[in-house]
């Protein structure tokens, strides 16, 4: 869940067309978010944007790669199947982490531990007037059960790179439950577009904290592109800290360490064709420990309504 706005918001209003509007949207994709790279907790994609009157089905893949790193917030699988009639789905994640080099056998003391997680669920979507609430209930696992370092080292073995040294210090096996909800205003509504404000939360045992920020969407013909901004309090990372109880994990970052504030931006577009979808983001999220840097990654999904 995540998201822009004000001077963006306003824009949806104004006289020019909308392809002169999403033209002006696209820039800022290509343009301002690769500017800002030098600046998990990974939320899922925001189902709320998903309107119409057919079951849609949507597989993502998200990785730093692209942006030619192997670090923080490594990889992501999501599997999304939401009906907006009955504004009713089902998630599965699979997110991975990883410090800033897999070449050491030992902890890297300071860095992030690595850490997977394997997540299913229901997610839920309720609107009234301008207003629209989401919320999200998961169930899964933390630590090897998540098969993070079996994902990594076989998808590095197959593309012929260095394979990754450490995961035997990865947060331990723990079974976990996370809910989460999202309160979302339009402040600004119309036939190319929406715009508006937000807070959400979270609570659970990997990731408990607040955000409030806003989102931007606009679309012309089949073509549509969205921009967002946040700014989120942590109060617990279990990725980072490990389990509320964990007692087993060789290394984790006390909590201490851990920032409590973290901005995040996101700028995406997506194609219709037909029935089926294509659909690109980048994201870009502050430090969240303190020693460690920036991060950011793109997310690539195809998606099919039937």
């Amino acid at each position: 869940m995540s998201d822009p706005r004000s001077s963006a918001a306003r824009s949806v209003r104004v006289t020019r067309g909308p392809e002169s509007l999403l033209l002006l949207l696209l820039l800022v994709v290509l343009v301002a978010a690769p500017a800002t790279a030098a600046a998990s907790s990974v939320d899922g994609y925001d189902v709320a944007g998903i309107r119409g009157d057919r079951t849609v089905a949507r597989f993502s893949y998200a990785n730093d790669f692209f942006v030619g790193t192997d670090e923080y917030f490594t990889q992501g699988i999501g599997l999304i199947v939401f009906d907006p009639a009955r504004g009713r789905g089902l998630v599965v994640r699979h997110d991975g982490f990883t410090p800033t080099s897999l070449r050491s056998d030992a902890p890297l003391v300071g860095d992030r531990p690595f850490s997977a997680t394997l997540t299913a669920g229901g997610v839920g979507v309720w609107r009234r007037d301008a207003w629209t609430l989401t919320s999200e209930l998961d169930a899964g696992v933390i630590g090897h059960a998540a098969f993070g370092d079996w994902m990594q080292t076989h998808i590095h073995r197959a593309t012929g790179n260095h394979l990754p040294h450490g995961w035997s210090n990865q947060i331990a096996n723990d079974a976990v439950l996370d809910a989460s909800a999202r309160l979302q205003f339009a402040s600004v509504s119309g036939s190319h577009g929406d715009a508006g404000p937000y807070v959400d939360a979270a609570l659970g045992t990997i990731y408990t904290n607040a955000a409030a920020g806003g989102i931007a969407r606009l679309h012309a013909g089949p073509v549509s592109g969205e921009l967002a901004l946040e700014e989120k309090v942590v109060g617990y990372d279990a990725t980072m800290a490990g389990t509320l109880i964990d007692r087993a994990s060789p290394y984790t970052l006390p909590p201490s360490r851990i920032e409590r504030a973290v901005m995040r931006y996101e700028a995406g577009v997506a194609l219709e064709l037909g029935r089926g979808t294509l659909d690109a983001r980048r994201v870009w999220i502050g430090r969240e420990y303190r020693g460690g840097g920036s991060h950011q990654w793109v997310e690539l999904a195809v998606g099919a309504s039937f």
